[in-house]
């Protein structure tokens, strides 16, 4: 079988508002794969990825509880990726508080037919 390792594309990650923030805009035709990130919490807040944004929005992880200088490592990258949005729909990086988060991202966007 044909290796289905996916390239990259890299974002930073600097979240500050209680809510949604944008990390990656909404892929028209495809889906947004998380391949791999680190977060970093400046303060006590939770936060969690999701596809799209508001009251529809998917959650893609659980809530991950951050405080100061809590650090959430980048893992083995799975040949798959981590987890992916919805076809068409934006990731969003969701916070509990308007609580500074860092990091970086690296995301692939393939077609909304990819046979996961």
């Amino acid at each position: 079988m044909a290796s289905r390792r996916f390239g990259g594309r890299y974002v930073k990650i600097s979240a500050a508002t209680n809510g949604d923030n944008e990390l990656v805009a909404a892929a028209t035709q495809g889906i947004i794969v998380v391949l791999n990130f680190l977060l970093v919490g400046g303060g006590t807040v939770t936060a969690k990825f999701q596809s799209s944004a508001g009251a529809g929005a998917t959650d893609l992880t659980g809530a991950m509880p951050l405080v100061a200088q809590t650090v959430v490592p980048p893992g083995e990258a799975p040949e798959y990726g981590h987890f992916h949005t919805v076809a068409g729909e934006s990731l969003n990086l969701n916070l509990s508080a308007g609580v500074q988060v860092s990091g970086w991202l690296v995301y692939d966007v393939v077609r909304s037919d990819y046979p996961f």
